[in-house]
């Protein structure tokens, strides 16, 4: 019997949709094993791969800390008696030593203050704190990140237990009270055999009756480099400076040095001039150290450089300070420094 044209073709179209039905089924059920594949390669390759080792403390930003300095100035006040320190501790914290690494500055040390020309400690604060962040930064060549103006009895316990939470009673300090506790936070990781205080190296000086000390350099940086690392041995290589009044503009002098000191310079003493009838601001130099004396001149924005031959043997420059660095006040009170 002859089947019919119509359902011959059907019964193709029925056999047709039926094969493309299970050649469908292997390509979907093709791609996904090929996926699974993929995912199951993915994760046995990210499983094996080495976990990233912790380098350090990390801070907020997930950055490495930096090792920071910090000022702790003891504060002595009595009635009709002027501010006195009685001593300094500069420190330096070390996150990744996980050290605290510090020196004690007695106040009977005397020191370049590069305000107020040379004293003993315990007057640093009579131009109050930055006069003291400047001495330091003027004895030791380095920047005070934080100070902490504290009692002297929590100094004195600070020397005594070696232990820096006593800072959170201060006075005075640049960080707010909740930066405060996160800093000592920071401190108490320290454990107890990691943190130093070391007596800062002195020369003693008889003058009669009197005596005095005055820092013994060489030593400290022998220290410093040791306990502070070598970023911290510039100290002996700071180019000195003296500075004197030529104008007579109260205050002056110590402008000038500040500006000196922060950039790098290191001021031996501030003084008086001969004369307070200089007009322009002088620098006097050696040949040899042209280029310091053309760098302050810039730092003053002021000054006629003069070169002389041979170099001096206490000091790089002489900075004789003009009415042209007192920034046009010709006002007639005429005091010093």
């Amino acid at each position: 019997m002859k089947v019919p044209y119509s359902s011959r073709r059907r019964v193709r179209k029925y056999l047709g949709s039926r094969v493309a039905k299970k050649r469908k089924k292997k390509i979907i059920q093709l791609v996904t094993f090929l996926v699974l594949l993929f995912i199951m390669g993915f994760l046995f390759t990210y499983m094996r791969l080495p976990k990233q080792k912790k380098t350090g403390p990390l801070s907020v930003s997930g950055l490495k800390e930096k090792s920071e300095t910090f000022l702790v100035i003891g504060s002595e006040k009595k009635k009709k008696i002027k501010e006195r320190c009685n001593g300094l501790i500069v420190a330096l914290y070390s996150p990744s030593r996980k050290e605290i690494n510090s020196f004690y500055i007695p106040p009977e040390l005397i020191l370049d203050t590069g305000s107020f020309g040379v004293d003993r400690v315990e007057s640093v604060l009579a131009g109050g704190v930055p006069m003291a962040i400047l001495s330091v930064r003027n004895l030791l060549g380095i920047k005070v990140d934080h100070y902490f103006k504290i009692p002297a009895k929590k100094l004195e316990a600070i020397i005594a237990s070696n232990d820096f939470s006593f800072v959170k009673d201060s006075i005075q300090s640049d960080l707010t009270l909740r930066e405060r506790e996160a800093f000592i936070k920071k401190l108490s990781r320290v454990k107890a055999e990691n943190s130093k205080l070391l007596f800062l190296p002195s020369k003693e000086i008889r003058l009669g009756d009197e005596r005095f000390y005055q820092p013994d350099r060489d030593e400290i940086e022998r220290l410093v480099v040791l306990y502070w690392g070598r970023e911290f041995s510039a100290i002996s290589q700071a180019p000195k400076v003296i500075i004197l009044n030529g104008c007579g503009q109260p205050g002056i002098g110590a402008k000038a040095a500040e500006k000196l000191i922060n950039a790098g310079f290191r001021v031996i003493d501030v003084k008086n001039a001969n004369s307070f009838d200089y007009q322009d601001t002088i620098i006097l130099a050696s040949v040899e150290k042209k280029e310091l004396a053309e760098e302050v001149r810039r730092l003053l924005g002021v000054g006629l450089v003069k070169l002389e031959s041979g170099g001096g043997v206490v000091v790089d420059l002489t900075l004789i300070l003009g009415w042209d660095f007192a920034e046009g006040n010709k006002k007639d009170k005429r005091g010093g420094f």
